[in-house]
């Protein structure tokens, strides 16, 4: 996906682009800066030092009622599934999967990034400290509240329209 971004970058002709991503899109977005000094400025949202490690999945199997587990576990995806814009078996299979590290080599990174969280989120300082020119925010939320906070669009523009 990130080489998709970057072809997408060269298939448009631009020379520079601003980025911003959140939660799942966010692991494209570190891969995207790491790999394609054309980006400017990025806004990192939702992610933090986890992406640098392992986890091993909670289990392999999705239960037999997802919409509860997503509601009792994971409360801040319950509004996607009220909302009909999810699905809650591939929510929680997400969500049981666990992650690899994805192996990044973020000390070449150019951008100017903001790291964008929840203060309910993983810890985004170990991550903020592998790139170079990056500050961290965090908002008073969870996961999925982050984006819905008042502060969190003023934060991202500011930072992709901040001049320098």
């Amino acid at each position: 996906m990130a080489a998709d971004a970057s072809s997408l970058l060269d298939h448009l002709g631009y020379e520079s682009a601003d980025l911003a991503a959140y939660s799942m899109g966010s692991y494209v977005a570190l891969r995207v800066l790491e790999k394609d000094a054309r980006i400017r400025r990025a806004v990192v949202g939702g992610v933090g030092g986890a992406v640098l490690q392992q986890s091993a999945p909670r289990q392999s199997v999705v239960p037999d009622d997802p919409d509860a587990v997503i509601r009792r576990h994971f409360p801040y995806l319950s509004g996607r599934l009220d909302n009909g814009s999810a699905d809650a078996a591939a929510l929680v299979a997400v969500q049981l999967a666990g992650t690899v590290p994805l192996g990044l080599d973020l000390a070449q990174v150019t951008a100017d990034v903001l790291l964008l969280t929840g203060t309910e989120d993983d810890d985004p300082e170990p991550l903020a400290q592998q790139i170079p020119r990056c500050r961290v925010l965090r908002v008073e939320a969870d996961h999925g509240g982050t984006m819905s906070h008042p502060d969190f669009v003023p934060h991202l523009v500011g930072h992709l329209t901040e001049t320098r």
